[in-house]
C-alpha cells in the first residue's frame, strides 16, 4: 500500500500529515506522485511519516 492510500485511510490531508510529521507538504506530494520514490527516503523522514500515520514504514516503502 502506498503512502497516499495509508494517509487517506487515516483521514488526513497532505497538509495535516505534514503538520503531524514535520515533513514538508511538497515532499509528501512528491512521494505520493512518484516524483520522489518512497524507497529513496531518508530513514528519518520515513520514521517521521510512519510515526504520524501510526504504521510500520515498510507499509509504504514496498
Amino acid at each position: 500500500m502506498g503512502l497516499k492510500q495509508i494517509r487517506q485511510r487515516r483521514g488526513l490531508t497532505q497538509q495535516r500529515l505534514s503538520d503531524k510529521s514535520g515533513v514538508p507538504q511538497p515532499n509528501i506530494s512528491d512521494i505520493e506522485t512518484g516524483q520522489r520514490p518512497a524507497e529513496q527516503l531518508w530513514l528519518g523522514t520515513a520514521a517521521k511519516l510512519a510515526d504520524a500515520l501510526d504504521c510500520d514504514p515498510r507499509e509504504f516503502l514496498k
